[in-house]
């Protein structure tokens, strides 16, 4: 698989959100894509919210510098996308990988 720029990645995720969208029917997807939505800037991009920009740079960069390592990797995994759910005395439950 090629690499793709930081631009790429970003049509990348607003194709993946409009399909799930489209499968779902969500309203709240549908908000959020609206609110990501990208304009045109003199022959260059950007997005309708500079904030997102910002926030997507962010979060590129944690993704960059967790994958230095097996364990870093594995830590961000836990962190940021392990499925969790968050018990009523605040204990947090975790599922089962792999």
């Amino acid at each position: 698989m090629d690499k793709l720029t930081e631009s790429q990645a970003y049509a990348a995720m607003l194709l993946f959100l409009g399909r799930y969208c489209k499968n779902t029917k969500s309203a709240d997807v549908a908000i959020l894509i609206g609110s990501m939505r990208v304009v045109t800037n003199g022959g260059t991009w950007e997005t309708f919210d500079p904030g997102y920009w910002d926030e997507w740079k962010e979060d590129i960069e944690k993704v960059l510098e967790a994958s230095k390592s097996e364990e870093a990797w594995e830590q961000f995994i836990d962190d940021y996308l392990a499925y969790k759910i968050t018990a009523p005395d605040g204990t947090v439950l975790r599922a089962k990988r792999g």
